[in-house]
């Protein structure tokens, strides 16, 4: 399916927050009609899902962000994947080529960071990792899932 730059910027809108129609219509400077039209275009070609999401402020909810790097062993990439889609602290995973073959975001209580990260490598214990990095966040400054 083609993108115009309509529709990219119908899903980069929609990407950082929730907006109704009228909102988006405006905002686009296009009519509701037309902004109904392209979601439900989009909807159906599988671009986008319609869900409600909220991002919460972990500074204020007392939470901390951990970012880990793992070297993993080929064999065991799989596995890791598997054990990491179940854990509910992880939020976001990535396989990745470079330094590390995936990157994982895990939230936990603020002041338990040490625990957690011990934890987690506990969990991946039965796997050859051949590296493991982190570092722990301070600050949310900007959170963009949006692709454009």
């Amino acid at each position: 399916m083609m993108l115009d730059e309509l529709d990219k910027s119908i899903i980069q809108n929609i990407s950082r927050g929730i907006y109704s129609y009228d909102e988006l219509a405006e905002k686009l400077q296009v009519t509701r009609s037309t902004i109904f039209r392209r979601v439900s275009r989009l909807e159906k070609a599988g671009l986008i899902t319609k869900r409600i999401m909220g991002f919460p402020d972990y500074t204020k909810l007392g939470l901390s962000a951990i970012l880990i790097g793992i070297d993993i062993a080929h064999e065991d990439i799989a596995a890791a994947l598997d054990l990491l889609l179940k854990e509910n602290d992880v939020k976001l995973v990535w396989k990745t080529y470079g330094r590390h073959d995936m990157v994982v975001t895990m939230i936990c209580e603020k002041g338990c960071e040490g625990q957690a990260i011990f934890d987690f490598r506990e969990k991946l214990s039965k796997l050859k990792i051949n590296g493991f990095d982190y570092s722990i966040g301070f600050s949310w400054d900007k959170v963009d899932f949006s692709p454009y």
